[in-house]
């Protein structure tokens, strides 16, 4: 039972961390190509 719990516990903070990631990406694409549009 509590090796369960620590799996879940580990899957929670990768899938956390992989989420943060994935919109750090997004966001600072979205802002490239919002300061590539104005300066076009």
């Amino acid at each position: 039972m509590k090796k369960d719990r620590f799996l879940g516990m580990i899957r929670l903070y990768y899938i956390q961390k992989f989420k943060d990631f994935f919109y750090e990406k997004s966001l600072s694409c979205w802002l490239d190509s919002v300061f590539s549009y104005f300066n076009a």
